[in-house]
């Protein structure tokens, strides 16, 4: 075959393949894990309205591990093709992506650590009973391949508002579920274990209050930024019932982060649109409103704040009770610590502390702190990329805050406050990918952006200010 056919035909398959690999199709092929995810809390909630026994586990997400990696793979084998045939520089495509790259650092260190260390094994008695599951490395891997990569390919407007509008209409439904069962007709689906507690669909409150941080942070961004006033209202309604079911979730630590999140709202808006979003104060408002109500009616918020005050004195003074702290999270801390500085390089291992956590907190085999977890399953370079690859997100969105629309910077106040009650909590497989895909949602759309798109995104920026 000649030179001239050869070329031909290269060129007749790269028209063909054009027609089919587009941006468009791209990014909807990315969104389908994160919306399948989605809706997950509803199908759990459905399924367990006709489960016979009392546990009814969250593992419907387990069979869609692979085929999630499958779809992350297309994903990528596609953005290659499309990188490919733009012919730009590697140097602009690697600058472009480095929280790609810092993630794919921190996978690198995990794959180490479990060649050095191996796979420790700890049989967890909850875990008869389907209540939760150890932690596997392939749910740390689909975190970053599935979730974040998936996310941070979406920049297309149309489909990241459909993700995110999914997440919250989902999430607002549990809500309204959950204060249908405590005030007017109960729910066996939400009583299998924590009678008493508001866990939702989840295995427990706490699980439950790390995906409300997310959606409350939405649902507030909804209501700022969405440029439909019916979308608005649903913002509104949907902010001020997962404000409701967080002050009766009564996990100190989410409560803490929405709060944060309220700030990083305030902060941003003035930064980047210049004007105080005024709009914040009816969920802040309402937060506040639901916060009195609970002290007054069982004293159960008040109580949070005054053990805070009673913790950190305690620690303060290395007192005898000091371990408590935090509902004993900060003897989980301390232990913690100790298995990093046994372990800095290559870490302890996925669970490979647990029976040592157990035996001195006698409450969890986790660390109740994301950040700590990861250095001591997997090392501090692990959670140095980690931590590296979040700030290479906020440190881009603060680089291009002339160019940001409401879309991304709801995504990332939902990111940032998840960051923050990370400081409490445990990365769970059911909850921790909706804090991947805002996080690669807020990057989504600052990465690979030209000069037209600069021009187009300024107008939709101004428009959002004005609104």
């Amino acid at each position: 075959m000649s030179e001239e056919n050869k070329n031909s035909g290269l060129k007749k398959y790269s028209d063909a393949a054009s027609l089919y690999i587009t941006e468009h199709s791209v990014q909807w092929v990315a969104a389908m894990p994160l919306l399948l995810t989605g809706i997950m809390p509803l199908l759990v909630f459905i399924a367990r309205l006709f489960s016979e026994g009392p546990f009814m586990p969250f593992h419907i997400l387990d069979p869609l591990r692979i085929p999630f990696l499958i779809f992350a793979g297309i994903t990528a084998m596609m953005k290659i093709y499309l990188a490919a045939v733009s012919h730009r520089k590697p140097a602009d495509i690697i600058k472009e992506n480095i929280p790609v790259i810092l993630f794919a650092a921190f996978l690198l260190c995990m794959l180490i650590s479990v060649i050095v260390v191996g796979i420790p094994r700890y049989d967890d008695p909850f875990n008869e009973l389907g209540i939760y599951e150890n932690e596997g490395h392939l749910m740390y891997i689909s975190f970053f391949v599935v979730f974040f990569f998936c996310a941070s390919c979406i920049e297309l407007t149309e489909i990241k508002t459909a993700v995110i509008r999914t997440f919250v209409l989902i999430s607002f439904s549990v809500a309204v579920f959950s204060l249908i069962d405590l005030y007017i007709v109960e729910i066996p689906s939400f009583h299998y274990m924590w009678d008493g507690c508001m866990p939702g669909v989840f295995n427990n409150p706490n699980h439950y209050g790390y995906y409300l941080t997310v959606m409350t942070m939405l649902s507030t961004g909804m209501l700022l930024y969405e440029k439909s006033t019916a979308w608005q209202i649903t913002g509104l309604v949907s902010a001020v019932a997962h404000c409701a079911v967080l002050v009766l979730n009564d996990t100190f630590g989410c409560y803490l982060a929405v709060w944060a999140g309220f700030l990083f709202f305030i902060v941003t808006g003035i930064i980047v649109f210049r004007k105080f979003p005024l709009k914040i104060l009816i969920p802040a408002g309402m937060l506040i409103l639901f916060s009195l109500v609970l002290t007054t009616w069982q004293g159960s918020m008040s109580d949070n704040f005054v053990n805070l005050g009673n913790d950190v004195t305690d620690i303060a003074s290395n007192s005898e009770n000091s371990g408590l702290a935090g509902t004993a999270r900060w003897v989980l801390w301390q232990t913690a610590a100790e298995g990093i500085l046994e372990s800095p390089v290559f870490g302890q291992g996925v669970e490979g502390w647990a029976d040592i956590l157990l035996e001195r907190s006698h409450t969890g085999i986790h660390a109740h702190n994301e950040y700590l977890q990861y250095a001591l399953f997997f090392g501090i370079p692990a959670l140095i990329c980690y931590v590296g690859g979040i700030f290479a997100v906020f440190l881009r969105g603060l680089k291009n805050r002339r160019i940001m629309d409401g879309y991304t910077l709801m995504a990332l106040a939902a990111a940032f406050g998840y960051c923050v009650s990370a400081f409490f909590g445990n990365p769970k497989y059911y909850t921790a990918p909706f804090f991947f895909a805002v996080l690669g949602l807020g990057y989504s759309c600052l990465r690979g952006i030209s000069d037209a798109q600069k021009k187009n995104d300024a107008g939709d920026h101004s428009s959002a200010a004005n609104s």
